[in-house]
């Protein structure tokens, strides 16, 4: 039941993405501008890209591979419903031919409604699925465009160059709730349950590739020590370090999140065992470079590199459980190491 409203959701949005595509096309007919044209074709085009977007994600969603997003799929839904029945009021007040201005309050009604939080949202959610395409990126450049092509025009309307920076102002305002929402505020890295999320969806996607996905989980040696020694304040600059360490250490399409504590986990949605000496050797280059200013520390890990298999969410938790046992052999040998089945990095 939670998986059919999640396709509901994502049917909505494509559908108000359709809805705009639509009325670009219609102000294209309409106008007899050329450099209005030229301007309304290029969002068009990005239109059609959103477009594109939301029918692979929705996609991803009917094949099961994209978990549960929001708590209550249901209101969600209702406030699309209404959402599009805004957009079906804007279609309504088209009387032929219209004017610029018109024609501006329009378009910007649209884009209004499309930096609506549920999209933002699922931008964030579903950017390390897409590897060679950030839609958080896309929007925004759309979004520069569309304000360019108000500003373009406001000399004939001051109140028009206002409405490109309510639209500007609005989208770095729920960008940064979004990103606050979902990212560790001491350490910069992801929340549990955001990495979680996060993570399942590439697991779906890497049990579909057959690829080794690798999931590596990280603790500070003797920070209790730390904490006792030197106090929380000092304890909380070393975990700020090791936080951005771990977050230089990862390609864009891998994950890092705060597990709890001073506990950390990544997670590669591509990785074979050749690859796990230099990813051990950058993680701990990069950790006592940023704690050298700090408190020097060192990290002890657990890793784990496997073919996903069905069911792939209790696959993708035997391997976290499985990466915390190594991780617990390489504190009981030593730490400040790395511990596979494969064998042990020091």
């Amino acid at each position: 039941m939670a998986q059919r409203e999640l396709y509901e959701v994502f049917k909505r949005c494509l559908h108000c993405e359709q809805r705009a595509a639509k009325s670009y096309e219609f102000f294209i007919t309409d106008t007899k501008d050329n450099k209005v044209n030229e301007q309304l074709s290029k969002l068009l085009d990005e239109e059609k890209g959103h477009i594109y977007f939301w029918e692979q994600s929705l996609s991803l969603v009917e094949q099961d591979m994209v978990p549960e997003i929001f708590a209550n799929p249901s209101s969600i839904i209702r406030e699309l419903d209404a959402l599009i029945s805004k957009f079906d009021s804007i279609e309504q007040s088209y009387r032929p031919p219209i004017s610029l201005n018109e024609m501006l309050l329009c378009t910007f009604r649209f884009e209004y409604y499309l930096l609506n939080p549920i999209f933002i949202q699922i931008f964030s959610f579903m950017k390390p699925v897409w590897t060679s395409y950030n839609p958080s990126t896309d929007y925004y450049d759309h979004l520069m465009h569309f304000i360019n092509m108000l500003r373009f025009h406001s000399q004939s309307d001051q109140a028009i160059d206002l409405l490109g920076d309510t639209l500007l102002t609005l989208w770095r305002y729920i960008s940064s709730l979004t990103k606050e929402l979902s990212t560790d505020r001491l350490t910069g890295v992801m929340t549990r349950r955001i990495f979680l999320e996060t993570a399942i969806p590439l697991a779906f996607l890497a049990q579909r590739n057959r690829m080794n996905i690798g999931i590596i989980m990280a603790d500070i040696d003797n920070f209790k020590k730390i904490n006792d020694s030197s106090g929380h304040v000092k304890g909380d600059e070393v975990l700020k370090a090791v936080g951005e360490a771990l977050r230089n250490s990862i390609r864009r399409s891998d994950l890092v999140g705060r597990y709890g504590g001073e506990e950390f986990i990544l997670f590669y949605p591509e990785l074979t065992t050749e690859s796990v000496p230099g990813i051990v050797r950058k993680i701990r280059e990069n950790v006592d470079k940023q704690t050298a200013s700090v408190i020097p520390v060192t990290l002890s890990m657990g890793i784990v590199i496997d073919k996903i298999d069905l069911p792939v969410e209790k696959h993708v938790w035997d391997m976290i459980d499985k990466a915390d046992s190594l991780l617990y052999k390489a504190k009981h040998e030593g730490k400040d190491r790395a511990c596979t089945e494969f064998g042990t990095f020091q």
